[in-house]
């Protein structure tokens, strides 16, 4: 599990051009699950 915080969600926020509304609409973190493959077979 994986968390970003509330200013990395902003700063990505204001990187992709996000207003000033949208971006202080941002007050919780994210929390992701994450993965790690050494490989991955394609059928």
């Amino acid at each position: 599990m994986t968390t970003t915080t509330v200013d990395e969600l902003r700063h990505f926020a204001e990187d992709a051009g996000k207003s000033k509304e949208e971006i202080a609409k941002i007050t919780e973190g994210k929390t992701e699950l994450t993965f790690e493959a050494d490989g991955v077979i394609v059928k």
